[in-house]
């Protein structure tokens, strides 16, 4: 024991009853939930990280060949994560850990694996579909409106990648529908609630655009540009912008 670190000899000295199954006390049983609940947090933390590094940079956003298992492998905390939640009972967490998931393969999705032969695809959609609709249940359970428009925007969002544009319009419809009632405390407590907002309305439009409804793409994109203007989110604007072009040009519309 004396070669052990000090952190790791506390863990250790918690884990020996258990192995045994030796009668544990309250006190040592609050020392273990403290622990777990540190190790849960780090993990979520690790995996927000590393969810993060699978988004590209705008001006690189295109297949990354032979990357894809070394992303899948960067998202082992947020798997471990997952199962530390469940295991604690912490359902906040665990939704949180899910949406980051989703968020993942989205962009897994997306950006990474475009080159991939249709099955691969299928595959990152369905687990982006599977663990957003988890989330989902658990947001609602919680009554958290706000995460549970996010949560819609992403299946609205992943479903119009694949080109399922019927279930992209309902979700986006439903998370825009939810966006407007929320008050500006509630948008504030999610920290892309605003941004999400406006690219909800961008979503809509181009599916609207895939179902050759153009002008609900065009409306959907006038209000996009509206809603980032009043949010000052001119990255937003400038992307509704382009896409209205885009639209106008389509259907041979000079862009007022």
């Amino acid at each position: 024991f004396r070669a052990m670190p000090r952190r790791v000899l506390r863990v250790f000295s918690l884990l020996v009853p258990l192995s045994l199954g030796l009668v544990i006390s309250p006190v040592m049983k609050s020392a273990i939930a403290q622990t777990n609940g540190q190790h849960a947090e780090a993990l979520l933390k690790q995996c927000q990280s590393n969810v993060q590094q699978t988004i590209p940079p705008p001006i690189d956003n295109r297949l990354w060949a032979g990357q894809g298992e070394e992303y899948e492998a960067s998202l082992q905390p947020c798997h471990e994560a997952l199962v530390l939640s469940r295991q604690r009972g912490d359902r906040p967490n665990e939704a949180q850990v899910l949406s980051e998931l989703g968020f993942a393969y989205i962009h897994l999705l997306d950006n990474y694996l475009e080159g991939l032969e249709s099955e691969q695809r299928a595959v990152y959609f369905d687990q982006a579909v599977d663990v957003l609709d988890a989330a989902l249940v658990i947001y609602r359970d919680l009554d958290n409106r706000p995460q549970v428009a996010k949560t819609l925007y992403r299946l609205g969002y992943t479903h119009r990648e694949v080109g399922q544009y019927e279930q992209g319009v309902t979700y986006l419809t439903q998370a825009l529908n939810l966006y407007q009632t929320l008050d500006p405390a509630e948008l504030a407590g999610d920290a892309s609630g605003l941004k999400n907002y406006t690219a909800a309305y961008i979503q809509l439009g181009l599916v609207y655009r895939g179902l050759e409804e153009y002008e609900q793409a065009i409306s959907s994109f006038n209000q996009a540009i509206t809603q980032a203007q009043a949010s000052a989110l001119f990255d937003q604007e400038s992307i509704a912008l382009f896409q209205l072009g885009v639209t106008h040009r389509t259907t041979g519309q000079e862009l007022e």
